[in-house]
């Protein structure tokens, strides 16, 4: 049919730059081959071993090839809307596909290495790298854009949560403070932590700087909880620093580390010690390619979610969501008694301004890190499913849903689950 014709297409044109570039290099290969073995004849020993060392190099040409990103996106895309394809010969062209685009997050975490070296010379510190995990791989899109973000939690790493020399040794530490990053993979995510050993977040710094913006009412610092004071870090414009410097600013900017992770359906935790240092926590999926989605419907609008997201899903009574229901500074809560929880409450009636069909409601139990949780009411749950995603144009995305996909005929808008839990 017409789209398997357009598949072909697609891998025939991903093909011939291929074979052009194995072509070249064997050319090349063979060309500094016969180079180094006239000179080594000819008593240029060293000449000759360079020219056999190249040779070997280009040959590695036809085994690993630069391909544009976007010729491999749109080979997932094709991908995506083949039709008539056994659907474990799908599933396998599918993975395949999406292993083009996975590269190491080594490949990532090596270009903090040079970062650390001059942030250590310039600031007069002992500034160890240690790094871990770098074989696990994770999506290149997602890879580019956390590049910044990164950068930004190794300098304030250096610049504010790492002491002096002279300071580390009074507080019994070792002279060099040590930046880690790890990464591992929990299931269909990867999880990239950003630690030091150093003096950790001030609570009381915090405090004081969220009191003097407004974000705390005065009387109500003993009722606060150590989870919320520390996700006031993460406000536009808050800082505990009262000094500028050139290498973090004045520490603004951790506001705009949780806008780029929350774009790519990540979440961000903070975890802390006084005098033991801090961990930046961030979980992400492993591609933006394809999720696992958890498909929903409200009044005969579909929605999904990444099923990582689902904690469990059960059916309640219009009446009985009512009755435990109550709204507590504006917001709407849900107080499963059973469970022990009270939750926030998003309806997903409210997204499109529509009323509630049904007299049975679904609620799903939306997690993320910190224990955040989150009820979202639906009309039913249709069940999980691998979902192609693509993303809105910047005319059509909101704050809730900037990506689509394809659920057999119908448009299925993609839940940013950690901006409905910011909401």
């Amino acid at each position: 049919n017409s789209m398997a014709a357009a598949f072909k297409k697609e891998l025939a044109g991903l093909d011939e730059p291929i074979k052009e570039k194995a072509e070249a290099g064997e050319k090349i290969g063979i060309v500094n081959e016969v180079k180094g073995e006239a000179e080594e004849k000819a008593g240029v020993t060293g000449a000759g071993n360079k020219r056999k060392m190249a040779a070997d190099e280009t040959r590695g040409v036809s085994s690993t090839l630069r391909v544009r990103s976007e010729d491999i996106e749109s080979l997932i895309y094709t991908i995506g809307e083949l039709a008539g394809l056994d659907p474990k010969d799908y599933e396998k062209l599918q993975a395949h596909a999406l292993q083009l685009r996975m590269v190491p997050v080594g490949e990532l975490f090596s270009r903090f290495k040079k970062v650390v070296r001059d942030l250590s010379e310039e600031l007069c510190k002992g500034i160890d790298l240690v790094v871990s995990g770098e074989s696990v791989k994770f999506d290149k899109v997602i890879a580019d854009r956390l590049n910044e973000p990164i950068l930004h939690m190794v300098r304030n790493a250096a610049s504010h949560g790492l002491e002096n020399i002279e300071d580390r040794r009074k507080a019994g530490k070792k002279p060099h403070g040590r930046i880690r990053l790890s990464a591992s993979q929990e299931g269909g995510q990867i999880v990239i932590e950003v630690s030091d050993d150093g003096r950790g977040i001030s609570l009381e710094k915090v405090m004081k700087r969220g009191l003097e913006m407004g974000l705390i009412k005065p009387g109500e610092e003993k009722n606060i909880s150590e989870e919320a004071l520390i996700d006031l870090i993460f406000t536009p414009g808050f800082s505990t620093v009262e000094d500028a410097d050139k290498v973090s600013g004045r520490g603004v900017g951790m506001d705009v580390v949780r806008d780029a992770v929350t774009s790519l359906q990540g979440t961000v935790t903070i975890d802390t010690r006084k005098g033991a240092g801090t961990t930046f926590r961030l979980q992400l999926p492993l591609t933006l390619a394809i999720i696992k989605g958890m498909v929903l419907e409200g009044r005969g609008t579909k929605i999904a979610l990444p099923a990582a997201f689902v904690d469990r899903v059960f059916n309640m009574t219009e009446e009985e969501l009512r009755a435990r229901s109550f709204m507590d500074k504006g917001r709407l809560y849900l107080d499963l008694v059973n469970e022990g929880e009270v939750l926030p409450v998003a309806r997903l009636s409210q997204f499109f301004r529509t009323e509630d069909l049904t007299e049975t409601r679904c609620i799903v139990l939306i997690k993320a890190g910190m224990g955040q949780k989150t009820a979202l009411v639906v009309d039913t749950a249709l069940g999980r499913q691998p979902l192609m995603v693509k993303p809105l144009d910047r005319f059509a995305e909101n704050r809730y849903f900037s990506s689509a996909s394809f659920a057999g005929n119908e448009v299925v808008l993609i839940l940013n689950t950690p901006s409905l839990m910011a909401a």
